[in-house]
């Protein structure tokens, strides 16, 4: 019983650390969409970085592959590569 009280919680966390990355890409997002400059897109993307940085501490910290921290790794990318598209324009 202990075990499967030990899995959920590892798997609660990943859900958090997911909500806290989805987080900070819709910040990301709301800084650009009020105002788009090189000043709010540098903001945008260290809000994009810090949810970055939380997805791949979690996955090296992680055993093994888990399905939404894998989900939330792409997010990220994808939103870094579209802020750093926003910015080189």
């Amino acid at each position: 019983m202990s075990r499967s009280i030990l899995t959920f919680t590892h798997i609660e966390y990943h859900i958090h650390v997911f909500t806290g990355s989805q987080i900070m890409t819709s910040i990301s997002e709301m800084i650009i969409r009020n105002q788009l400059s090189r000043e709010t897109v540098q903001q945008a993307e260290q809000w994009a970085m810090k949810g970055l940085e939380v997805v791949i501490a979690t996955r090296k910290a992680s055993k093994e592959p888990i399905a939404i921290c894998e989900v939330a790794y792409a997010v990220q990318l994808f939103n870094m590569a579209s802020l750093r598209a926003v910015s080189s324009s």
